[in-house]
């Protein structure tokens, strides 16, 4: 029984990792020298939220939790047509570039998730990488991100549905 456990246990530990790196690619199939081009290019002196672009090049991870937070929402001075063209799509790049230098930050990890959701503004709805954001969050302890997880298994959003560990999600 020892011996199942292990090999249950180390094939579970690769199923987790190259699920990982599944999601990297298709969050962001280039290198991170495109993201970090494609996210510092709206950074001009005339752009309303110049300071935040100006703080984020210093990988200041709370400036770039707020530009995403501002493409996400269409708010903060970013004009409509940015949003209606690509919010989100910036809004994840903006996201991907703080899991880079803080791989648990779970506030990236539930506005990912919110956007592969909602799927709209140059993003489209994914609802497996969705579910995948929002357990990567609750896993560390974001508590929107338990409550989608808990949503995730009730309504079979993403995963097969499963009324257990929709409650387990719950009770936490």
């Amino acid at each position: 029984l020892k011996p199942a456990l292990i090999v249950c246990g180390v094939l579970l530990i690769l199923a987790v990792v190259l699920g990982v790196v599944l999601i990297k690619k298709k969050i962001n199939p280039g290198n991170n020298a495109d993201v970090s081009s494609e996210v510092y290019s709206e950074a001009d002196s005339n752009h309303p939220l110049y300071e935040y672009y100006e703080r984020a090049s210093e990988e200041d991870v709370e400036a770039m939790i707020y530009l995403a937070d501002a493409y996400y929402y269409g708010s903060e001075g970013v004009a409509v047509d940015y949003v209606v063209a690509d919010g989100h799509r910036i809004c994840l790049d903006w996201c991907t570039k703080i899991l880079e230098i803080e791989p648990d930050n779970t506030q990236a990890m539930y506005i990912m998730a919110n956007c592969y959701y909602w799927g709209m503004y140059g993003v489209e709805e994914d609802p497996e990488l969705a579910f995948v954001w929002w357990h990567e969050g609750a896993r560390r302890g974001h508590l929107d991100c338990i409550y989608n997880v808990a949503w995730c298994y009730e309504e079979g959003y993403g995963v097969q549905p499963d009324y257990d560990k929709a409650m387990e999600w719950n009770q936490i």
